[in-house]
């Protein structure tokens, strides 16, 4: 995960699926895309949580679960920094010009 501001990046490595899926919190023939609920929370250390909950009616019932995940800080270089920047700066770049493109295109 990136922070688009800063660059800072966090990881969450070497999981089996035993890691986080548990017989508390397993919906069986369940999407988990259309029920995702996310957020983040800032740990000590340069750390942060990512908490993903979910929420699944089935019937008259619903059935909750969260998982949590601490994402640890990673190292990256300065030149990595500089490329991330200029990588953003040009997909704002193609954003704007689409959208100039447009708004020229309605105008004729």
């Amino acid at each position: 995960m990136e922070d688009r501001t800063s660059k800072k990046q966090w990881n969450k490595s070497g999981m089996t699926k035993e890691d986080y899926v548990t017989s508390a919190n397993t919906i069986a023939g369940a999407s988990v895309m259309n029920y995702l609920r996310r957020t983040l929370e800032v740990l000590s250390g340069g750390a942060c949580q990512l908490v993903i909950s979910v929420k699944v009616r089935i019937l008259r019932s619903v059935i909750a679960v969260k998982y949590a995940f601490v994402l640890e800080p990673v190292s990256v270089e300065r030149i990595d920094v500089l490329e991330y920047k200029m990588r953003d700066q040009q997909e704002e770049l193609e954003r704007l010009q689409n959208n100039l493109s447009r708004m020229y295109s309605l105008k004729l």
